[in-house]
């Protein structure tokens, strides 16, 4: 049963339970499943619901309350920003554990199989740099963050998207999960591109 208490822009604290399928995790307030972006499993949050429906609701983290014993120093420094990876502050060991549930979950809920065993996760070896393709967008307006002065150069960025947002680029300096010889190709194809505004 949904609980009356679950609103749109209510702020809760919350228990981070596991991970949904795409990154988010999953609390529960009263069996009441609420999928909370920028949060990772044994975390407490306080998070801010902005969409609910019958069967669930979303929610954004606003504050970790408390920190996860699986969390870890995530490398990058454009992570929580970036529409790329959402779990890097997630140990790894832990990342594949709540893949395997959810593909686990996939099979059992989903697809309707009951007497099945899955075998172990294989993990990316290595972690990072393993990426050969990637795809980075060029624009003459940059995506400015809040702990950026207010007077910063804005007119072009060579990024990734942010969250949610394809009108919006943000200006990526490096990216772990491609190779390094790629970091060099993306720091070479801006500074040609700003020696030359022509191009």
């Amino acid at each position: 049963m949904e609980p009356i208490s679950v609103k749109k822009g209510q702020e809760l604290d919350l228990s981070i339970e596991s991970l949904a399928f795409g990154g988010n995790g999953i609390a529960k307030v009263d069996n009441f499943v609420i999928f909370v972006k920028g949060a990772i499993p044994g975390q407490t949050v306080k998070a801010r619901i902005y969409k609910k429906r019958k069967g669930y609701a979303e929610a954004r983290t606003l504050q970790i309350l408390s920190e996860s014993p699986k969390a870890v120093e995530a490398p990058c420094d454009h992570f929580g920003v970036c529409g790329g990876c959402k779990i890097q502050n997630l140990s790894y060991d832990e990342q594949l554990k709540e893949k395997a549930h959810q593909v686990e979950d996939a099979f059992r809920r989903l697809g309707g199989f009951k007497d099945f065993k899955l075998d172990n996760m294989v993990g990316a070896d290595p972690v990072f740099n393993y990426r050969n393709k990637m795809e980075f967008t060029f624009s003459p307006h940059r995506w400015v963050l809040e702990s950026e002065p207010k007077d910063v150069d804005k007119s072009f960025a060579l990024g990734l998207h942010i969250p949610g947002r394809y009108d919006k680029i943000l200006n990526i300096h490096e990216c772990h999960i491609q190779p390094e010889i790629g970091n060099r190709i993306l720091s070479l194809a801006r500074d040609v591109c700003l020696k030359h505004e022509e191009l």
